[in-house]
């Protein structure tokens, strides 16, 4: 499933419930590339949560912050690599299974040059 675009880029739903974050749609390798704009769309289902998300190389993308239930909140980003990202919730007193709540999505520049003819 492609996600939806917005004005301003793609849009994917982010769920913090029962102590597993899940991304909808699932951000596939071939989805985003360098200079897209994304907006997580940040839903709190059950209880006190927290959402970070980082680049490959460990920097801050969506900064650490903590919601309450019932907390809908949008947070919009543009990439600036390729590599992995990694996010999680960020409120270690969210209950026993805090520390389940992780998960990571690839980014990979798609771009292909233009066909140069033959080569001989």
């Amino acid at each position: 499933m492609t996600p939806p675009s917005n004005s301003n880029g793609k849009t994917y739903n982010v769920s913090l419930a029962s102590f597993v974050i899940t991304v909808s749609p699932e951000i596939k390798l071939l989805d985003l590339n360098v200079g897209d704009t994304v907006t997580f769309h940040i839903t709190v289902r059950d209880s006190t949560h927290g959402f970070e998300l980082l680049d490959p190389n460990g920097g801050v993308v969506i900064a650490p912050e903590i919601f309450k239930p019932g907390d809908v909140v949008d947070r919009t980003w543009t990439v600036q690599k390729k590599g992995t990202y990694t996010y999680f919730c960020v409120n270690s007193s969210c209950g026993a299974g805090h520390s389940s709540m992780t998960g990571e999505f690839s980014i990979q520049i798609t771009t292909v040059p233009p066909d140069s003819g033959p080569r001989y």
